[in-house]
């Protein structure tokens, strides 16, 4: 079973470094997404693993063995590529017995595998359309089918839904989620989208110039983020920077700018020290400002209302002068011009060292 190691990887492409002392073991049966902007590596990483491309350092391990210059045919992976890679002259079918033939299968064999993946990717009934007759949703299933029809255990999605309308992206994630795990494969996707790598993964890969910035489940790195550059990244994320004014017993006050001030459980501050609180838009909540105030509350003027289905999204500019938004799921509500007060609930606050460099750097996609 296809279990991964990469050891101390690093790319080189002249002077640029595309990965930087690379080092992650991937579990068999484990489905990982590679996330990260553009550039950050993650393409030139499963280009590795595949044997696409040979690392400058370091080792590639499947199930113990060392894969360096072992060429792609060998390495007995299925690669769903970005762009839709069909045979345009041969039919579905066609295409996804090709993977068998090149593998020398049984001919009896051949068939029956096509017909069972097919099925799987519910494309049986399309099986004798050629690649133009169908949707660009449906091209992509047939990539699928093609990599499933190896018959390998490791499967390659490199950005594999990018090329596809939104609402079949949606749809062909869970797709790809259900085919994975009801199959027993081990899954490494590439993707940008990190509404699409939280919905399918077991864990995510954060990437960041060359380098791995953290790794964990979908649901640790949205709610216990351990970067900056995480928590900006993985959903949105609002950052005020402020200041340790005073510490009380098991409390902290810290003071943001304008003299506005939230307090926070003392979680091993000093008096005096930068940091930055990160806040979810949906765990803000807009109140209609009283004179008296109450709680973590700041007093702020909305600029700006954005329907956004379920939901309005408040634009509010604090009395801090720090811009937050505010996810608004039920309740009152409010008009662009409006004076009114955003409550900070402590418990849903993150809170991040300053860094030196600045918070604008650190989050910088690029």
């Amino acid at each position: 079973m296809p279990r991964i190691e990469l050891r101390g990887i690093t790319k080189r492409f002249g002077d640029v470094v595309a990965a930087k002392d690379v080092n992650l073991t991937i579990e068999d049966k484990e489905y990982v997404t590679f996330l990260g902007p553009s550039g950050c590596g993650k393409t030139t990483l499963v280009k590795i693993i595949s044997g696409i491309w040979e690392p400058t350092e370091g080792e590639v391990l499947i199930d113990g063995k060392r894969m360096n210059e072992v060429p792609v045919e060998d390495r007995d992976l299925g690669y769903v590529f970005q762009s839709i890679a069909l045979f345009p002259h041969m039919t579905v079918l066609s295409n996804t017995v090709y993977a068998p033939i090149v593998k020398d299968f049984p001919v009896e064999e051949r068939d029956k595998i096509a017909q069972e993946v097919l099925d799987l990717v519910d494309l049986l009934d399309r099986k004798k359309f050629f690649p133009g007759e169908l949707s660009t949703g449906a091209q992509q299933k047939a990539g699928l089918a093609r990599a499933l029809a190896s018959q390998a255990k490791l499967l390659i999605l490199d950005e594999p839904l990018s090329a596809l309308d939104a609402r079949v992206r949606v749809d062909l994630r869970y797709e790809l989620r259900r085919l994975v795990k009801d199959l027993g494969l081990t899954a490494v996707h590439v993707t940008h989208d990190q509404e699409e790598a939280s919905s399918v993964s077991d864990r995510i890969v954060v990437m960041r110039a060359g380098r791995i910035v953290e790794i964990d489940s979908p649901e640790n790195l949205y709610n216990n983020p351990k970067s900056i550059f995480t928590a900006n990244f993985v959903g949105e994320m609002n950052f005020l920077q402020g200041a340790i004014n005073k510490l009380r017993d098991y409390w902290a006050i810290i003071e943001l700018r304008n003299q506005e001030y939230l307090t926070l459980r003392n979680r091993d501050f000093r008096l005096g020290a930068a940091i930055i609180l990160a806040m979810r838009p949906e765990n803000l909540r807009v109140e209609e400002l009283r004179g008296t105030r109450l709680g973590n509350a700041i007093p702020g003027r909305i600029k700006s209302i954005r329907f956004m289905g379920s939901y309005l999204r408040y634009e509010v500019l604090l009395a801090s002068d720090d811009y937050v938004f505010v996810d608004s799921f039920a309740g009152e509500e409010f008009k662009e011009g409006e004076q009114v007060a955003v409550s900070f609930d402590e418990t849903n606050i993150l809170t991040f060292p300053a860094p030196r460099e600045g918070l604008s750097e650190v989050i910088k996609l690029e």
